[in-house]
């Protein structure tokens, strides 16, 4: 059954924070991505879709099992917040029933 975490960071950089993660994981995936979103396909049936406004970024994570999701946020959040070092985010995930 498929397990899904979502967060809304706020933040002003939204955009460009999502641009990046994207253009870093399209060196390992097949990333579909434009101005506002983008989608991480990750192995199997994982992936992460992401929306940028112009204050907030949009992040789910979706996976094929609690494990793999919750080892997914992980490593979302670690690569966003090495991009952001120098603006510091909040990420609270939360799961979707």
């Amino acid at each position: 059954m498929t397990t899904i975490f979502e967060a809304s960071v706020t933040t002003p950089l939204a955009r460009r924070y999502m641009t990046q993660l994207a253009k870093h994981w399209s060196h390992r995936f097949a990333v579909e991505s434009d101005a506002v979103s983008a989608r991480i396909p990750f192995s199997g049936t994982s992936c992460c879709i992401m929306q940028a406004s112009e204050d907030r970024l949009g992040i789910v994570v979706e996976a094929e099992d609690a494990e793999t999701a919750g080892q997914l946020t992980g490593v979302v959040a670690d690569h966003l917040n090495r991009f952001a070092f120098k603006d510091p985010l909040t990420i609270t995930w939360s799961r979707r029933p």
